[in-house]
C-alpha cells in the first residue's frame, strides 16, 4: 500500500463515525431532517472532522491524482449530490458536490 492508503486505514474509525452520523443519526446530519438542513450541516460536520485530523487527512491526500479516489471521499462526494438533488439544485450534481468539497478541502 502507499503511505496515503496507510493513513487513510488510521482514518477509518473516525470516518466511519461520521458517516454514522450522516448517514443515520439524527438530525441535522441525519436522515430525519429536510435536506436544505442536512445541507447547512454537512459543511461544518466535514470541517470540523477534517480540522481535528489535519494532519493525517492531509496525508491520505498527498497524491493528487487518488486524493478523490479514497472510498470515503466518494462516499462524502455522492451523498452531497444526493443532498443537492433532494434539495431542488438542477444541473449536474455531482459536479456541485465535488466543487462543494473541493472548496473545503
Amino acid at each position: 500500500g502507499s503511505r496515503a492508503g496507510l493513513f487513510a486505514a488510521l482514518l477509518d474509525h473516525r470516518e466511519s463515525r461520521l458517516q454514522a452520523a450522516f448517514l443515520s443519526g439524527p438530525p441535522p446530519l441525519g436522515p430525519d431532517a429536510p435536506p436544505r438542513e442536512r445541507l447547512l450541516a454537512f459543511g461544518p460536520a466535514l470541517v470540523a472532522h477534517d480540522r481535528l485530523f489535519y494532519d493525517v487527512v492531509r496525508a491520505t491526500r498527498d497524491d493528487p491524482e487518488r486524493a478523490y479516489a479514497i472510498p470515503a471521499t466518494r462516499l462524502r462526494e455522492t451523498h452531497l449530490a444526493m443532498l443537492l438533488r433532494e434539495a431542488g439544485s438542477r444541473g449536474d450534481t455531482l459536479l456541485q458536490a465535488h466543487t462543494l468539497l473541493a472548496s473545503v478541502d
